[in-house]
């Protein structure tokens, strides 16, 4: 009777420490977590130290934004009321182990359609980020039936602008009655190598007219409105041989419009051979 006893306490007092045992590994595990969890979310140890932003003008708005694109990737691990349980922490939110750069590159482009491309390399050792930038360039001034676009050299809009008046900035007019999207991309890059090449020869030394703004109905268009410096406007076709075209006008110039284009209206040279033109 008591061998049974004492093995059924030896048994017991085994089942208590092996509980024990179990319960300590239980704690050692999760106090390891919390430690894991500490030093990755919440430690500086993985913290981005320093942004270095390069190529704009406003770096600071951009490094705020850069700021919410970590704060809302840590927000997937680690919840606002453990910020409120340790408030000291709170600033720990720009985690390097949270960085993707092809996320962070979109994020930016959606946020800036001024931005034409970046690229971003994190020094992991040091903790730095550094974001190379390379803004849009204004190529054309876009104006609508509504508002005024700027038109970088591939036709994305990527700003509103003021109409302004002069030659500083090519124009071209497209009639249309509703707001342009910022970031959109207008014309083709074939429809804008053609815009941009009529610029280019009125611009030329000789040239028989300049540009003051080129007039078109709709984004794909047939018919080109040229409205010269003269206050006289040009009709020609999209396949029109424009080298042509200007070779024309200044032969009219020279001979049987000599002296006459300050009354002049339009010429209209969309029926080539023939040439219509108006007065006043």
């Amino acid at each position: 009777m008591r061998t049974r006893r004492r093995i059924k306490s030896q048994r017991l007092t085994k089942i208590y420490w092996h509980r024990v045992k179990l319960l300590l590994i239980i704690i050692f595990c999760f106090l390891l977590a919390v430690a894991f969890y500490w030093l990755i979310f919440l430690s500086d140890f993985f913290q981005i130290k320093k942004i270095n932003i390069n190529g704009v003008d406003n770096p600071e708005a951009i490094e705020l934004d850069i700021k919410t694109y970590f704060y809302s990737k840590n927000q997937k691990f680690v919840p606002a009321f453990i910020y409120k349980i340790l408030p000291g922490y709170k600033d720990n939110q720009e985690n390097l182990l949270l960085f993707s750069s092809t996320d962070c590159s979109q994020y930016l482009l959606n946020k800036y359609p001024e931005i034409e491309k970046l690229s971003t390399k994190l020094d992991i050792k040091n903790g730095y980020l550094t974001i190379n930038i390379t803004s849009r360039e204004i190529s054309f001034l876009l104006c609508t039936d509504v508002e005024c676009y700027l038109l970088d050299n591939n036709g994305v809009v990527f700003g509103e602008a003021p109409e302004t008046s002069g030659n500083l900035i090519r124009k071209i007019i497209i009639h249309q009655p509703s707001s342009i999207t910022i970031g959109t991309e207008i014309f083709s890059q074939s429809d804008l190598d053609i815009l941009r090449s009529l610029f280019e020869l009125s611009e030329e030394d000789g040239s028989s007219f300049k540009i003051n703004a080129i007039d078109i109905e709709k984004a794909k268009f047939s018919t080109i409105k040229i409205i010269t410096n003269e206050s006289w406007y040009l009709l020609i076709n999209f396949n029109s041989d424009f080298s042509e075209v200007f070779k024309i006008i200044q032969k009219l110039k020279e001979g049987e419009l000599n002296n006459k284009t300050p009354k002049l209206q339009y010429i209209d040279c969309r029926y080539l051979p023939r040439i219509y033109y108006a007065f006043k």
